[in-house]
């Protein structure tokens, strides 16, 4: 899928309207443990913050495709503009504060590495 294609599908994604919980946010290849070919351990808590729980879908589009994405989507049972919501991080880079709230554009990701460095 083009870059601009899905960055529009993602901000169209409805935004997450439960509560915020806590989430890892850096669930990326090297901070999953894995034994035997299942997941044992998380690694890497410094950047655990409060969010919409989607963003720890992000490993749907950062380490799995084809079948195993399907698969782990169907487990999840998760919502289609869930399951759109951490392409947008996957594309814009780590998330930071409240994040992948598009009804407050100040908790959108940013591809600046630097924006937003002082929000909480």
């Amino acid at each position: 899928m083009p870059a601009q294609h899905a960055w529009e599908r993602c901000l169209a994604a409805t935004p997450h309207a439960g509560p915020d919980v806590w989430i890892h946010t850096d669930l990326m290849p090297g901070n999953l443990i894995m034994r035997g070919g299942r997941l044992t351990a998380l690694i890497d808590l410094g950047e655990g913050q409060v969010g919409d729980p989607a963003v720890d879908l992000m490993p749907a589009w950062n380490l799995l495709s084809g079948p195993a994405r399907a698969t782990y989507r169907r487990v999840l049972d998760v919502d289609d503009a869930a399951w759109e919501r951490p392409r947008l991080v996957n594309r814009a880079g780590r998330p930071r504060g409240r994040v992948l709230r598009q009804d407050q554009p100040e908790h959108v990701p940013s591809r600046d590495p630097d924006a937003g460095s002082s929000r909480r």
